[in-house]
Protein backbone atom coordinates (compact mmCIF):
# COMPACT_ATOMS: atom_id res chain seq x y z
CA UNK A 1 0.00 0.00 0.00
CA UNK A 2 1.45 3.45 -0.86
CA UNK A 3 2.64 5.52 2.10
CA UNK A 4 0.17 8.43 1.60
CA UNK A 5 -2.75 5.98 1.55
CA UNK A 6 -1.42 4.25 4.68
CA UNK A 7 -1.08 7.62 6.37
CA UNK A 8 -4.66 8.63 5.51
CA UNK A 9 -6.05 5.32 6.74
CA UNK A 10 -4.06 5.62 9.96
CA UNK A 11 -5.26 9.19 10.57
CA UNK A 12 -8.89 8.20 9.90
CA UNK A 13 -8.64 5.32 12.38
CA UNK A 14 -7.00 7.59 14.97
CA UNK A 15 -9.83 10.09 14.57
CA UNK A 16 -12.45 7.39 15.14
CA UNK A 17 -10.52 6.11 18.18
CA UNK A 18 -10.35 9.66 19.56
CA UNK A 19 -14.11 10.02 19.21
CA UNK A 20 -14.63 6.70 20.99
CA UNK A 21 -12.37 7.80 23.84
CA UNK A 22 -14.26 11.12 24.09
CA UNK A 23 -17.47 9.22 24.84
CA UNK A 24 -15.88 7.63 27.90
CA UNK A 25 -14.14 10.67 29.40
CA UNK A 26 -16.60 13.52 29.01
CA UNK A 27 -17.95 13.34 32.58
CA UNK A 28 -14.72 12.43 34.40
CA UNK A 29 -12.14 14.53 36.21
CA UNK A 30 -8.95 15.33 34.29
CA UNK A 31 -6.88 12.66 36.04
CA UNK A 32 -9.47 9.96 35.62
CA UNK A 33 -10.05 11.00 32.03
CA UNK A 34 -6.35 10.54 31.30
CA UNK A 35 -6.28 7.10 32.94
CA UNK A 36 -9.53 6.05 31.27
CA UNK A 37 -8.15 7.24 27.94
CA UNK A 38 -5.04 5.16 28.50
CA UNK A 39 -7.18 2.13 29.32
CA UNK A 40 -9.24 2.72 26.18
CA UNK A 41 -6.01 3.03 24.17
CA UNK A 42 -4.88 -0.34 25.52
CA UNK A 43 -8.26 -1.89 24.70
CA UNK A 44 -8.04 -0.48 21.19
CA UNK A 45 -4.56 -1.99 20.92
CA UNK A 46 -6.09 -5.42 21.56
CA UNK A 47 -8.73 -4.77 18.90
CA UNK A 48 -6.02 -3.67 16.47
CA UNK A 49 -3.85 -6.66 17.32
CA UNK A 50 -6.73 -9.04 16.61
CA UNK A 51 -7.55 -7.30 13.33
CA UNK A 52 -3.96 -7.20 12.14
CA UNK A 53 -3.43 -10.83 13.14
CA UNK A 54 -6.35 -11.91 10.98
CA UNK A 55 -6.06 -9.51 8.04
CA UNK A 56 -2.32 -8.78 7.80
CA UNK A 57 -0.31 -11.44 9.68
CA UNK A 58 2.94 -10.29 8.05
CA UNK A 59 2.66 -6.90 9.79
CA UNK A 60 3.53 -8.24 13.24
CA UNK A 61 6.63 -6.57 14.52
CA UNK A 62 7.51 -4.29 17.38
CA UNK A 63 4.46 -5.00 19.53
CA UNK A 64 5.96 -3.33 22.60
CA UNK A 65 6.30 -0.07 20.69
CA UNK A 66 2.80 -0.36 19.29
CA UNK A 67 1.38 -1.09 22.76
CA UNK A 68 3.19 1.92 24.22
CA UNK A 69 2.00 4.15 21.38
CA UNK A 70 -1.63 3.13 21.89
CA UNK A 71 -1.39 3.76 25.64
CA UNK A 72 0.13 7.22 25.14
CA UNK A 73 -2.38 8.06 22.39
CA UNK A 74 -5.28 7.17 24.70
CA UNK A 75 -3.75 9.10 27.59
CA UNK A 76 -3.28 12.23 25.49
CA UNK A 77 -6.67 11.92 23.79
CA UNK A 78 -8.52 11.48 27.09
CA UNK A 79 -6.71 14.29 28.89
CA UNK A 80 -6.89 16.66 25.92
CA UNK A 81 -10.58 16.11 25.29
CA UNK A 82 -11.40 16.58 28.96
CA UNK A 83 -9.23 19.68 29.18
CA UNK A 84 -10.89 21.22 26.16
CA UNK A 85 -14.32 20.73 27.71
CA UNK A 86 -13.37 23.14 30.51
CA UNK A 87 -12.47 25.99 28.18
CA UNK A 88 -14.89 28.88 27.85
CA UNK A 89 -14.74 31.63 25.30
CA UNK A 90 -14.03 35.04 26.76
CA UNK A 91 -16.06 37.93 25.48
CA UNK A 92 -14.13 40.21 23.16
CA UNK A 93 -13.88 43.73 24.52
CA UNK A 94 -14.04 46.57 22.02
Amino acid sequence: MPLPVMWLVHMAIAEVYGLIISLFVQKLTRGRAALTGMGAGLALYLVNLAGVSVLFPAWHGNETGVLFTHAVFGLIAGASYRGLLRRHARPVSD
